[in-house]
């Protein structure tokens, strides 16, 4: 009966990992044409646009961010940019300023500088409600936009079910070519998720949501970008997606730095799951089969395919059908345990996408062990109290 019982959760565990990896994105695709390519959004007047940049220790790129910004293809009269410098160590402050000086008298640009660093979320919450536009587009201080995006960005919005759009998202130079392949596959699946009548999540570089719709999130949030347009998914309204409206992220994060990042995205998911659960109600159609298939099995995939694994091992003595199982665990993990200990050698980049799928699941497991253990359930760079904003007249 254990016996059973054993085999039984190895089988479902290793078609929930083959579901999630392999079956789930030809069936998105193949339902996605089906039900044919979405309707354009109707022309309309352009709406009145709030940016908000949250910036913590940005100096690096706060003037070309900024210059960036200047060299928007949008009526200036109908813009709003509010630079927040999140209690930033370094010269992100001065360095804006001076940035906002050169672009001229009618860049419309301010600077709030906090004198204590209290997270993204904290910022979120306190200065959306403060933009002048009915559409609030939040960017990060790394991520250039091209000059027409945000028009594409909010042209869905004359639509009124219309709440979150999302741009389009790449790296300028991808850490791997796993890393490369994994935000294709992302383009990929966002905008089949779109053809479905819902996007899930955004990309942080840049998206945008009616400002009047974007509710405050709990402090500990740490996945923002996929919380707050959910959120709003949650009340009704559609979420899109705009590839065209595109954002290149200039950061190049160094392996440590990419580990610690998918680790704190590997407790988000966890945490966006569980907090998002009823996302999961039939009343919310093609999202909740998305959200299901896409969002909630990927912080428990870590923990699948480590019970497939060990059911494995453990029943393969006795069944043929799991030592095959087995064996081909085996091979795919040490395939990429091997392009992990051989970064280097061009023989082996056929393994990229899988060292990288690998490694992501590892660190992903790490953070959702460090979530369950109330380790890592802070907001990220939070302080402990609120700060005091000190506006810089430029």
């Amino acid at each position: 009966m254990l016996q059973d019982l054993l085999a039984g959760a190895t089988l479902v565990a290793a078609v929930l990992v083959v579901y999630h990896h392999v079956l789930f994105p030809p069936l998105l695709r193949r339902i996605a044409a089906l039900r044919g390519e979405p309707n354009p959004p109707p022309a309309g007047p352009l709406p009145s646009v709030g940016v908000l940049v949250p910036a913590h220790d940005e100096a690096a790129v706060i003037v070309a961010k900024i210059e960036n910004l200047s060299r928007l293809d949008y009526p200036r009269d109908r813009l709003d940019i509010l630079i927040v410098s999140d209690g930033s160590r370094d010269m992100t402050a001065e360095l804006a300023a001076a940035a906002i000086r050169d672009a001229g008298p009618g860049f419309p640009a301010r600077l709030v500088v906090l004198d204590e660093n209290v997270g993204k979320v904290a910022v979120l919450n306190r200065f959306l409600p403060t933009l002048a536009g009915e559409i609030a587009v939040l960017t990060d201080a790394s991520a250039m936009v091209e000059p027409d995006a945000v028009r594409r960005l909010v042209a869905p919005f004359t639509d009124p079910r219309v709440g979150v759009v999302s741009g389009g998202y790449r790296l300028v130079r991808p850490g791997s070519a796993g890393e490369a392949a994994y935000w294709r596959y992302q383009t990929r699946l966002k905008t089949l998720e779109a053809r479905l009548g819902g996007a899930i999540g955004a990309h942080g570089a840049l998206y945008a949501v009616r400002r009047r719709l974007a509710a405050p999130l709990p402090p500990d949030t740490i996945n923002d970008d996929f919380v707050l347009p959910m959120e709003i998914v949650a009340r009704g309204y559609r979420a899109l997606y705009r590839p065209d409206a595109m954002a290149t992220e200039l950061e190049c994060a160094d392996a440590a730095t990419d580990r610690r990042r998918r680790r704190r995205i590997g407790a988000g998911n966890l945490q966006q799951a569980i907090r998002l659960r009823r996302l999961l109600h039939p009343r919310y159609g093609w999202t909740a089969f998305v959200f299901a298939s896409g969002k909630v099995l990927r912080p428990g995939m870590p923990f699948a395919m480590l019970a497939a694994l060990c059911g494995s091992a453990v029943l393969a003595p006795a069944a043929a059908t799991f030592a095959g199982l087995l064996a081909v665990q085996v091979a795919a993990y040490a395939a990429a345990l091997l392009r992990l200990a051989l970064p280097e050698a061009r023989a082996l980049r056929r393994l990229d996408p899988l060292a990288y799928l690998v490694a992501g699941h590892a660190a992903a497991l790490t953070g959702a062990l460090r979530y369950l253990a109330g380790q890592d359930r802070t907001a990220w760079r939070r302080a402990a109290g609120p700060a005091a904003g000190t506006p810089i007249r430029v």
